[in-house]
């Protein structure tokens, strides 16, 4: 049975570290927080978001190369 694993994921670090014994990482949290902090500034909080989502989704593909 595939298991995912989304408390206290909010860096690529900690992404790589909870995919070496589950099958999928969500970020939730931590993408809400970024969402909060932009003030309503939308063109903004896309890049952020899709920023820190791209460096996560290459550190894990990293450690499956």
């Amino acid at each position: 049975m595939p298991v995912a694993v989304g408390f206290g994921i909010n860096s690529p670090e900690r992404a790589v570290k909870i995919a070496e014994f589950a099958d999928a990482v969500v970020i939730g949290s931590a993408v809400v927080r970024m969402m909060e902090d932009f003030d309503g500034d939308r063109q903004s909080v896309i890049k952020a978001v899709s920023d820190f989502l791209r460096t996560v989704r290459d550190a894990l593909d990293a450690q499956t190369s």
